[in-house]
């Protein structure tokens, strides 16, 4: 008892993220839609509502992770990945993690793939959670205010709607560390020790995988260590927060490097345009949505499906994206909520203002550049390569950090008794938001014709829907004011955290049970899973989806990732005649139905998989075809045998003389060893090499491009960090 006691803020937020997670972690559900993706398989409607970006936890990150956990079991980096699009690099699509040192642990201890998923994902929860109670600490918050912060920012909306997407969870909850240890930089006195901390925070960051989310987070330690050293006229403490970013930026250079080599040859790579700015800017948080602010409900929620309609295919009640092409829940997901503004409404102290006014700016850095505002000009056109990230509507978790954090600081001291009086500040705050959300919301119409209707209908029943719950979260915020006068303090806290979890609920995270099962891999097959389209609201027939064949332990000829190789899409277009990538989704291959199956065939594929119908609901048959031609690996006049095929090399062994072709794809990083001497690897998209007569066995040997360069940075960071606290030690 002593014990809890003492640690209950931290055991509070620990416990809390297993109300949402509780289908994954208690009951051994994978997280992400799996029976929606096995629908598909069978050509059928999905049976629950589409959210297609939470499609990708099961598309792409269980399948990164699996490899990746599978490459640290046999204690070896996944440098490679032989499964997807005739191969193509795993470390260096810097979303796969690879190396996260909690990723390293999962797979060291082989642990279940699902299962390591979902301990990752409640403690990231957590570890942001306890983050912002950090952080709401070193901004002067009281221990009850600093623990309501982090229990309301680990089951945030933001946060638990990006728990599918691992790699921006993992990524966000590192930010509040990072700032938390800003001010104690500039603060000083053990100034060494914290930089060195904050250098591990910003490693952890970037190691997370989601540079984009790192990058804000890189932006917003910048603000505050600005801020900090102004306020605090002390120009070195924002060299040693500058110093701090390049010792985290050295320390995950071997992950890093390679990413930043890979997209050189990225198919995304391009020069920004005035096109494509507006195409960036179009995907951004509209005003209109300012209603969601005050209840998630409002604007609808993705595990909601409209109701009284002929449609027999469920319908998302998530009415902005009717009216916006590509908009998401997640990347919109600015929920404050009626108990974190009641918490910001009790700020008065002009000295809480001003020493939080670092994380303040930050928050009003992200919510500008969420809105879309002339700030996100200065990243598309200066930055390299920000032209190719995603929605700027992302920036709003620098807003969800800062608020949270203010929020704790906002929580009464004991001696406070003007509280009750200031908040009322809140419900006016409230009824503006909402005001002027539903005003703005009303005159919006859809970005198509045929779907004004489904806007109104969805629209009206998300209005329909959330008054109550808004009700009730009142009723709950008057409770939570007058316990605080009148009754135990432990027990506001507590109707925080239940009128949270009342707001959240438990579907923004949609898990099942996988229904692939993962055969013995056999290097000689390579498969085309035909498919004919992909939809950003509803889940259409498809024979495997991209990435599943990954799950299945089948090889790939297409496949689906966040960076692609120029020449493997090419190459893909050629066989299709036409853009691999569906209109909805540019990060996806397919085969599709007419595609050339001579140049499949030269591709090494030795199956074709299709469905018999590809219309909705048909419930097409999954038909699999032969395909006569090399296979993945051939050698003119003899044969050759793939007898190994691992994250960091491939084996194959050939009788005969001649040409062995090894239809993967050659990169840059990529060596070769005839029977263990090095021997020089031909050809331009595969890997040919001259076999002289007789039995041999050749190694291929991959290394990603900046790995060595990446691994001597990390060293000196290491250098320095060792440096900085034996200098400690001597003072």
């Amino acid at each position: 008892m002593q014990f809890v006691r003492r640690h209950w803020p931290v055991l509070l937020i620990c416990v809390l993220p297993l109300f949402v997670l509780y289908r994954a972690v208690l009951l051994g559900e994978a997280i992400g839609p799996f029976d929606n993706i096995h629908a598909m398989m069978a050509g059928k409607a999905t049976p629950h509502v589409w959210d297609v970006l939470q499609a990708d936890a099961a598309l792409q990150f269980y399948a990164w992770r699996d490899l990746v956990f599978h490459a640290w079991q046999q204690f070896k980096p996944p440098f490679w990945n032989p499964y997807s699009l005739m191969g193509t690099p795993l470390l260096a699509n810097s979303q796969s993690g690879g190396f996260y040192p909690l990723h390293i642990v999962v797979g060291v201890l082989h642990l279940p793939t699902a299962l390591g998923i979902s301990l990752l994902a409640w403690f990231h929860l957590a570890w942001g959670g306890l983050g912002v109670r950090f952080l709401s600490l070193k901004l002067g918050a009281n221990e009850k205010g600093a623990a309501v912060a982090g229990a309301l920012f680990c089951v945030s909306p933001f946060m638990v709607s990006w728990v599918g997407l691992a790699s921006v969870v993992t990524t966000v909850s590192w930010i509040p560390w990072a700032l938390g240890l800003v001010y104690t930089v500039c603060a000083g006195g053990d100034g060494r020790r914290a930089m060195v901390l904050l250098g591990v925070c910003i490693a952890m960051m970037f190691l997370g995988g989601h540079l984009q989310f790192a990058a804000y987070g890189t932006m917003a330690v910048l603000v505050c260590a600005l801020w900090q050293s102004i306020a605090g006229r002390s120009f070195p403490s924002f060299v040693a927060v500058v110093g701090s970013l390049l010792i985290g930026g050295m320390l995950a250079s071997p992950q890093l490097l390679p990413v930043l080599e890979f997209g050189k040859n990225s198919h995304r790579q391009g020069s920004p345009s005035a096109e494509g700015y507006a195409a960036y800017v179009a995907s951004s948080i509209k005003p209109y949505e300012l209603a969601g602010a005050v209840m998630p409900g409002f604007v609808g929620r993705p595990d909601e499906s409209i109701t009284g309609t002929d449609s027999t295919i469920p319908l998302p009640r998530y009415w902005p994206g009717y009216a916006r092409r590509g908009a998401n829940f997640a990347e919109s997901a600015m929920y404050l909520g009626p108990f974190l503004l009641l918490l910001i409404a009790g700020l008065r102290k002009r000295e809480q203002w001003s020493k939080a006014g670092g994380v303040a700016c930050a928050g009003a850095v992200g919510l500008l550049l969420a809105f879309g505002t002339p700030l996100n000009a200065a990243l598309y056109y200066l930055m390299p390569g920000w032209s190719a990230t995603g929605s700027p509507g992302r920036a709003i978790a620098l807003f969800v950090i800062a608020a949270c954090a203010l929020a704790g600081i906002g929580w009464p001291a004991e001696e406070d008794k003007e509280w009750r009086r200031r908040s009322m500040v809140f419900g006016a705050v409230v009824a503006m938001l909402l005001a002027l959300g539903l005003l703005l919301g009303g005159a919006v119409s859809a970005y198509s014709p045929e779907m004004n209707e489904l806007l109104r209908v969805a629209r009206a029943q998300c209005l329909s829907a959330a008054f109550p719950l808004l009700l009730l979260c009142l009723v709950l915020c008057a409770s939570i004011v007058y316990l605080w006068q009148k009754g135990p303090k432990w027990l506001a806290i507590g109707v925080v955290c239940v009128g949270q979890l009342l707001v959240i609920g438990t579907g923004l995270i949609p898990t099942s049970a996988v229904p692939f099962q993962r055969g013995t891999p056999d290097p000689a097959r390579r498969v085309a899973f035909v498919n004919d389209n992909w939809d950003l609201r509803i889940g259409v027939p498809v024979s495997v989806p991209p990435n599943v064949g990954v799950e299945m332990g089948l090889y790939d000829v297409a496949g689906y990732d966040s960076l692609l190789d120029k020449d493997t899409v090419r190459h893909l277009h050629e066989i299709d005649g036409q853009d691999p990538a569906p209109p909805a989704n540019g990060n996806m291959m397919f085969i599709k139905p007419g595609a050339d199956t001579a140049k499949l065939a030269a591709s090494g594929v030795t199956e074709v998989w299709r469905l018999s119908d590809y219309s909705l609901g048909a419930g097409g048959q999954l038909i699999k075809e032969p395909v006569v031609g090399p296979g993945r690996a051939s050698l003119e006049g003899g044969t050759a045998k793939i007898t190994y095929d691992g994250p960091t090399s491939q084996t194959v062994e050939t009788q005969g003389a001649g040409t062995l072709v090894v239809r993967d794809r050659k990169m840059e990083g990529w060596s070769a060893t005839l029977d263990g001497k090095p021997a020089t690897i031909e050809g331009t998209l595969w890997r040919d090499i001259e076999v002289p007569a007789g039995t041999h066995k050749v190694r291929f040997i991959y290394v990603p491009p900046g790995l060595m360069a990446g691994l001597g940075l990390m060293g000196l960071a290491i250098l320095a960090c060792i440096g900085l606290g034996w200098r400690r030690g001597e003072a």
